[in-house]
């Protein structure tokens, strides 16, 4: 049995903490296996989300053991 390499990533939002019980703070878990391609789209889908909806949270990324650029991508975006 081969074990993954997990890495993860916390992608903090921008926005304060909300301290109205009527709207939380959400935290989007997403683990990814390969997924260079579709990470970027998926980061800003996630990202129109909470701003249509006025959302606060967080995007934490896990990286199951990919083999392809996944890692990468996640920490460019982490910097935008």
């Amino acid at each position: 049995m081969q074990r993954c390499s997990r890495k993860i990533l916390l992608y903090l939002k921008k926005q304060k903490p909300s301290t109205d019980l009527k709207k939380p703070s959400i935290s989007v878990v997403v683990p990814l296996f390969n997924e260079e391609e579709s990470l970027p789209e998926l980061v800003r889908w996630i990202d129109r989300v909470f701003t249509a909806h006025q959302f606060v949270g967080e995007i934490v990324l896990i990286d199951d053991g990919s083999t392809d650029r996944s890692w990468e991508i996640i920490q460019q975006l982490s910097q935008e």
